[in-house]
């Protein structure tokens, strides 16, 4: 990316197993190298990006009742076909899975944060 020479942003999953746990190495490496080069970094709060998942998609589309933790294996779980079921997602479905709170209850759209901090790129151009 550096050779772009343009500021970038990352967004990949943690692959964190728990709310606890630490980015692993190879991802805590990457956010101080790119942050290093000026680019906007974010992991998934959640495991992966399927752990955003509706269980309602899941149900429509697969005709599978599961219930979607933030921290387990979903692609074990529901196979490699679930990797596509976001683009069956509804824009509520999406606000309700990326929705948390922060220490002081104030609500956040993570996923929309993202984009909204990401497009910021685009007025730098």
């Amino acid at each position: 990316m550096r050779s772009l020479t343009k500021r970038y942003g990352l967004f990949v999953d943690s692959d964190k197993r728990s709310e606890v746990d630490c980015l692993p190495d190879d991802r805590q490496r990457w956010k101080e190298e790119c942050e290093a080069d000026g680019a906007i970094v974010h992991f998934t709060r959640k495991r992966e990006i399927e752990n955003y998942l509706h269980p309602d998609v899941v149900n429509r589309i697969l005709g599978k009742t599961v219930t979607i933790d933030d921290f387990s294996d979903i692609k074990n779980q529901l196979g490699p076909r679930c990797c596509g079921l976001v683009k069956h997602m509804t824009v509520e479905e999406i606000l309700e899975r990326d929705r948390w709170e922060d220490t002081d209850g104030n609500e956040h759209h993570e996923l929309a944060e993202i984009i909204s901090e990401f497009l910021t790129l685009a007025q730098e151009l």
